[in-house]
């Protein structure tokens, strides 16, 4: 499934993660690789602790960073695209209709 605006993300509970000073250190322990990110890539991975769109993202980014809209739109569409291809962040299930 290709990433789009409305595609709910969520972080993969079994990678682990700590912050040190403004960077992001990411630990899959199934790849047995670690990544790394500065303040604004953990700041993403804080929202993605529960489903939150692309578009969601960008909206919370662009009200807390100096950052033009579509610039970040097409940011976070790269980093969450290599977050999904690393096996980090999941893509989420909308909920069912009741």
């Amino acid at each position: 499934m290709e990433l789009s605006a409305q595609t709910p993300l969520v972080r993969d509970n079994d990678i682990l993660s700590a912050s040190l000073d403004d960077e992001l250190v990411l630990l899959s322990m199934d790849q047995n690789r670690y990544f790394g990110s500065g303040e604004v890539g953990r700041r993403i991975w804080d929202l993605c602790e529960r489903p939150c769109s692309v578009e969601e993202l960008v909206d919370r980014l662009v009200a807390e960073y100096d950052v033009a809209p579509e610039r970040c739109r097409a940011e976070v569409m790269a980093f969450c695209s290599e977050l999904l291809k690393a096996g980090l962040l999941n893509q989420s299930q909308p909920p069912a209709d009741s």
